[in-house]
C-alpha cells in the first residue's frame, strides 16, 4: 500500500512555489522522487492531488509550523512581541508561498478554496483572540476590550489588503510590507494599554 502523505507535503511546497496550473503530473513525479506510474497509483487525478493537498494543509495545519521553520519560540513571547515578530518576518513569511497559487485555487478549484478560506479565518481568528486574552493576561492590553469583535475587526483589515490587491489602493508608492505593518500597528496602538503602549514605544524601533 502506497503511503500518499510520504508525498503530500512535498507536492503542497511545489504548489506553493509554483502555483498549480503550471505544473504537469511529469514535474510533480520528477520533483518528488517517484514515477509518473507511481504517482499515479496513489492519485487518479491532478484534481484529486489538489484536494488532497488542501486537505493535507487543513487536517495537519501546516501553516502553525511557519515559527519553527524560522527557529522562533513564538508561544514564549509576550502578546505585544508576538505581533511585532510578525511584522519583522513578514516579508519572508509571504516569500513562502507564491501569491499565484491562491489566485488559481480560486479560479479553477472554488470549492477547495472555499473551504481553505474557511480554514484560515477560523485559524487566524482563534489566533487573535489568543493574543487578545494573553495580552490582557499580561497587563499590556486595555481589559475592556471585547475579544470576539476586536478578532473580526481584525480580520476584515487583514482581508481587504492582501498581497494581491495592494497595489489597487496605493500602486507601486508603499511595499506590501510597509502597508500592513502600519495595520498592525494601527491595531495595537487601539488594545494596548498605558503600560503597553510604553513597552510597543521601547520595542518600534527594531522593526
Amino acid at each position: 500500500m502506497i503511503d500518499k502523505l510520504s508525498y503530500i507535503e512535498k507536492i503542497c511546497n511545489l504548489f506553493f512555489k509554483y502555483g498549480i496550473r503550471n505544473i504537469t503530473t511529469d514535474f510533480i513525479a520528477k520533483e518528488i522522487g517517484i514515477s509518473k506510474k507511481t504517482l499515479y497509483e496513489a492519485f487518479h487525478s491532478k484534481e484529486q492531488i489538489v484536494e488532497e493537498a488542501i486537505n493535507f494543509i487543513i487536517n495537519k495545519q501546516e501553516f502553525h509550523k511557519t515559527y519553527n521553520d524560522l527557529n522562533i519560540n513564538y508561544e514564549n513571547l509576550n502578546a505585544i512581541d508576538q505581533i511585532l515578530i510578525v511584522i519583522k518576518n513578514l516579508a519572508e513569511l509571504n516569500q513562502k508561498i507564491n501569491p499565484i497559487f491562491f489566485i488559481e485555487l480560486e479560479k479553477y478549484f472554488p470549492h477547495l478554496f472555499s473551504k481553505f478560506i474557511k480554514f484560515k479565518k477560523e485559524l487566524l481568528r482563534n489566533k487573535i483572540i489568543e493574543n487578545l486574552k494573553k495580552g490582557k493576561k499580561e497587563d499590556l492590553y486595555r481589559k475592556e476590550i471585547n475579544e470576539e469583535i476586536i478578532s473580526v475587526l481584525y480580520l476584515s483589515f487583514i482581508e481587504k489588503i492582501n498581497p494581491n490587491n495592494f497595489t489597487e489602493y496605493f500602486g507601486t508608492k508603499y511595499s506590501f510590507q510597509e502597508v500592513i505593518r502600519e495595520i498592525y500597528l494601527f491595531h495595537l496602538y487601539a488594545i494596548v494599554n498605558n503600560k503597553g503602549k510604553k513597552y510597543l514605544e521601547s520595542k518600534i524601533n527594531d522593526l
